[in-house]
């Protein structure tokens, strides 16, 4: 069984700089910012030389607790736009695999498993990334392999790396050391906690750690609009249903949804320029298709009412018509209980 171990604290930094606030600079010179400090059998964290040291002892496979280090930013909204800048060394490994994982999002001290939404970026030392959504269970976007361009930037994980996560207009981007290596479409969740998630024999140090809110925010509920001459060959490619990078923002009024969140159904409302069948599909948040409706609407407003009979969590709600014109958007189903 896992064990949870969960810190929290409250800041009220908060210094304008360009087009981002800065909610937290902190360098580590000391603990004046009050980290949670441990030393036990299986974690250490501390506070020496300017960084912050995060290490687990043992293997995964000898012992299954995980330490999950977050730290609540009272002014931070991760369901706007925002950036985390660090600077992190891998000091020691050994597990079955080495890997940064950071996560932004709500956690909860009392219930992690039933009350805790967020994701999660694991930054894998052999040249791999991939962002996981938590909600009372894990699910797993794609993984993408960016060892080239880490080769090409000469990347050495033994050595300070500048990794910068943001989140912006509907998109994550991952830079490492000035370096775009990964750009993935995702929905906005709301929280105000960011931090990372030691499960596995090794040692960081985080130094120079700064969070921002970007001032251009996103709407809660956002449809995204791209062109393809074969619709339903996406729908298939499951690679290609959420991690487009050329998927651009489309305006809200054009595909509207409601109520959301829902329970069972769901209504579908859109316009048409001209009589057609149209496709509509509810797509988990990593990528399986989960319902699909194709029906034959005039020209005109359609209100579409939808059944979906799903489990909680978040869906992805896709229209295409005959002229393979391509709508997103997000919608929430939370049930009864």
């Amino acid at each position: 069984m896992f064990k949870y171990l969960f810190f929290s604290i409250l800041f009220s930094v908060t210094t304008v700089y360009g087009q981002e606030k800065i909610l937290l600079d902190e360098h580590f010179v000391d603990n004046s910012n009050k980290w949670p400090l441990r030393n036990s059998k299986e974690f250490n964290v501390n506070i020496k030389n300017g960084v912050l040291h995060i290490e687990k002892f043992n293997t995964n496979y000898d012992s299954r607790g995980c330490l999950w280090y977050s730290k609540e930013i009272g002014s931070l909204n991760t369901a706007q736009d925002f950036s985390v800048i660090l600077n992190a060394k891998c000091v020691s490994g050994g597990d079955i695999f080495n890997v940064l994982d950071f996560q932004w999002g709500v956690l909860s001290s009392n219930d992690i498993p039933k009350k805790s939404i967020l994701y999660q970026l694991n930054i894998f030392l052999d040249g791999n990334v991939r962002l996981d959504f938590f909600q009372s269970k894990w699910d797993n976007f794609n993984k993408v392999n960016i060892k080239e361009r880490l080769d090409e930037i000469n990347f050495d994980p033994r050595e300070y790396n500048k990794y910068e996560i943001t989140q912006k207009k509907g998109f994550l981007y991952l830079t490492i050391n000035n370096v775009e290596v990964f750009k993935q479409y995702i929905f906005p969740t709301e929280g105000n906690s960011i931090g990372f998630q030691q499960c596995l024999k090794s040692a960081w140090e985080i130094d120079d750690l700064v969070v921002s809110q970007i001032q251009t925010t996103v709407a809660q509920n956002q449809s995204v609009h791209v062109e393809n001459e074969n619709p339903e060959a996406i729908i298939k490619e499951k690679d290609n249903l959420i991690e487009n990078a050329g998927l651009s923002v489309f305006a809200a009024d054009e595909l509207v949804i409601y109520p959301s969140p829902f329970k069972d159904r769901f209504t579908v409302k859109f316009n048409l320029n001209r009589s057609e069948q149209v496709d509509i599909y509810l797509i988990s948040i990593t990528g399986n298709v989960v319902k699909k409706e194709t029906r034959f609407f005039e020209k005109g407003e359609v209100n579409f009412n939808m059944e979906a009979l799903v489990p909680d969590g978040v869906y992805i709600v896709r229209v295409i018509s005959e002229h393979n014109k391509l709508l997103f958007k997000k919608i929430t189903r939370f049930g009864s209980n």
